[in-house]
């Protein structure tokens, strides 16, 4: 019976050290700050400001928003050789990329299409490369393999616009597969950046058919004139409305563009010339003209009033016909 007492009261001893103990650490740290006061908590610059007035109110924490944007990336050239390392084909291309902020759907679509591009690219680089392996071969067995450089394969884009209207890229491409040169051909890819969707000239002009007499007329009259009429071959006339298709025009700020290629009306040596007609003097929607080209065919107060006293100012003389070093014609 001795015994449990004493046990009784180590253990009692033993729960008054721990209780006193555990007051203790709860107390760390009390001295510095009275216990009725409590720290507030600090002020995150970022989360307020404070106006003149002595009132806070919310930070602006905005994300920088994506800018619309379509750009080209730079040129890249790939070799591609057989397993004895001779080569058998160069590429060079380079790609499209488009921002349409607040209409992913227009994005899409017009990204869907370069992408599909690419993918007939690279089947079109597969069947070059069986080419050029059978010529190769054909060559070693023919003892002519001497020159021998490849194929050559390349497709460029370029800008030519890219507004809320409208998005134009370029492509100028080759092909080579030997002989004295490659040969090249550029086409355009014109997009309603609204919708995404690809352009025709019937979705740009309410006469398609009047607009295509106009471009035939300009080219009848211009080319005689031109630099290139040494070059012209001698039924060019009867081929003038071959050259306007919907994959060879584009707008921009100068004007509506007219490619044409090689061989349809002047040989390799001329390259692809490329026509400007000034908006003034074709017939292209008024919702597809650039922003500046629109505001400038708006009549302002003062015209229109001198319209209604009947004064009259004469156009300035047209300039002469011009076609640059790059082959493009103003009129």
């Amino acid at each position: 019976m001795k015994k449990e007492k004493s046990s009784l009261r180590y253990i009692t001893m033993f729960a008054v050290v721990l209780t006193t103990a555990a007051l203790a650490c709860a107390g760390c740290g009390k001295g510095e700050t009275p216990e009725s006061e409590t720290p507030a908590p600090a002020k995150a610059a970022d989360d307020t400001l404070e106006t003149e007035s002595g009132e806070e109110t919310a930070a602006e924490t905005q994300e920088p928003q994506e800018e619309f944007s379509v750009e080209v990336s730079e040129e890249t050239e790939e070799q591609f050789k057989n397993d004895d390392g001779e080569l058998l084909l160069t590429s060079t291309v380079n790609s499209v990329s488009v921002r349409i902020p607040g209409n992913q759907e227009a994005e899409d679509a017009v990204c869907a299409f370069f992408s599909d591009l690419s993918s007939a690219y690279d089947d079109t680089i597969e069947e070059y490369l069986g080419m050029a392996q059978e010529e190769l071969s054909w060559r070693k067995e023919e003892g002519l393999t001497e020159g021998w450089n490849g194929y050559g394969l390349g497709r460029a884009y370029s800008v030519a616009r890219a507004d809320e209207k409208m998005i134009c890229i370029v492509e100028t491409s080759y092909e080579y597969t030997g002989g004295a040169h490659p040969n090249s051909a550029r086409v355009a890819y014109n997009f309603d950046t609204g919708s995404g969707a690809r352009l025709a000239l019937a979705d740009i002009t309410d006469d398609p058919d009047g607009l295509l007499a106009e471009c035939a007329e300009y080219l009848r009259e211009m080319l005689p004139e031109s630099e290139y009429a040494d070059m012209l071959f001698d039924d060019y006339a009867n081929h003038l409305e071959d050259i306007l298709t919907d994959a060879t025009w584009y707008t921009d700020e100068n004007g509506f563009h007219i490619i044409c290629n090689e061989y349809i009306i002047t040989p390799h040596a001329a390259g692809i010339l490329d026509f400007v007609l000034l908006y003034e003097d074709v017939a292209v929607a008024g919702r597809y003209l650039p922003e500046q080209t629109a505001a400038a065919d708006a009549p302002s107060d003062q015209e229109t009033e001198d319209d209604a006293a009947g004064n009259v100012t004469t156009e300035d003389d047209a300039a002469d016909d011009v076609i640059t070093e790059d082959g493009t014609a103003a009129m």
